[in-house]
């Protein structure tokens, strides 16, 4: 599936389930093309492996992502990057290494399964993290390549203790420009905890 800067804006409802420990997600996406017909897209990172598939009406595939070095080092950095709706997942006892880079600034350096990642976090006045960004593997045509991206977060709230964004943004910068990919509202989040 290829991003065009000229393509219509698809809205779309998605669900995502997240395990920290050992570190998995599976987003599930469903977008109206047209005439009621949808597109299901899936990303997913489990066992050290990520993928993306999309399905036009559930039967013609539109993605499917195989389980490479380059997707999973991706979808590694989307999971420290949505980290932010579940901090306790960017703690040092959770893996992550931290390096200071200025008073608002720090790389998150994390590793599972062999696979790492790296991404830099920006932090507002509350300590609330108000984006973040890396040089990410997309796809390009039949290659991947590392492109600046970059989010964008804001609406913080306090969920369970945990202060976290109801709203954010993911962008590509691209050579001709940035180009925002994903612009959304949390509505629902809730937190499972191992009684461990």
């Amino acid at each position: 599936m290829t991003l065009k800067r000229d393509a219509r804006s698809l809205k779309f409802s998605a669900q995502q389930e997240i395990v920290t420990r050992p570190p998995s997600f599976v987003w599930d996406a469903t977008m109206k093309a047209f005439a009621g017909v949808r597109i299901r897209v899936r990303d997913s990172y489990d066992a050290g492996r990520g993928a993306t598939r999309a399905r036009l009406a559930g039967i013609i595939s539109l993605v499917d992502q195989p389980g490479t070095a380059q997707t999973a080092e991706a979808a590694l950095q989307r999971f420290l990057g949505e980290a932010i709706w579940f901090p306790t997942a960017l703690l040092p006892s959770a893996g992550v290494v931290w390096t200071s880079r200025s008073a608002d600034r720090a790389t998150a350096t994390f590793t599972d399964h062999g696979n790492g990642a790296s991404i830099d976090f920006c932090f507002g006045a509350l300590g609330e993290i108000i984006g973040c960004s890396a040089l990410r593997y997309r796809d390009v045509g039949d290659h991947s390549v590392r492109t600046p991206w970059r989010t964008r977060t804001w609406d913080y709230e306090t969920v369970d203790g945990m202060m976290i964004p109801r709203s954010g943004e993911a962008t590509w910068i691209l050579p001709d420009g940035a180009l925002t990919y994903w612009r959304g509202v949390v509505e629902n989040v809730w937190y499972e905890y191992d009684s461990e």
